[in-house]
């Protein structure tokens, strides 16, 4: 499948195709961080996150709660500095959900089929 980019504000003409497997865009395994090295804590949004390097194609930080529910905070490739790093993703403390996802999320718009002008 396809990894699509949306940007909410205008469902017309804000998604694109990024990438798919073939172009390093694939599911990652459940175990991705065996092996990972721990970077130390940030704060974000007011929660302290642990923080893990695993390296791969790229450098590949993770960042999740300290608590018990190690809720996501943040991930990004690339760089070793949040100011340089390539695909960011901030999750969401009010809107993260555990547990089944409505299926509807994963269904690109009906509009999401030109690719993105994006190097990779």
């Amino acid at each position: 499948g396809w990894r699509y980019l949306y940007f909410p504000a205008d469902k017309e003409a804000s998604c694109c195709k990024y990438c798919n497997k073939t172009e390093g865009c694939g599911i990652i395994k459940k175990n991705w961080l065996d092996g990972a090295t721990y970077q130390g804590q940030l704060t974000i949004e007011g929660h302290v996150c642990n923080g893990w390097l695993k390296m791969g194609g790229e450098q590949n930080f993770y960042y999740a709660t300290a608590d018990a529910a190690q809720q996501p905070c943040l991930y990004y490739e690339g760089y070793p500095t949040l100011q340089r790093g390539i695909n960011m993703w901030n999750y969401s403390f009010t809107e993260y959900i555990v547990g089944k996802q409505d299926p509807s999320l994963f269904q690109p718009w009906p509009s999401c089929d030109k690719p993105c002008h994006v190097k990779m």
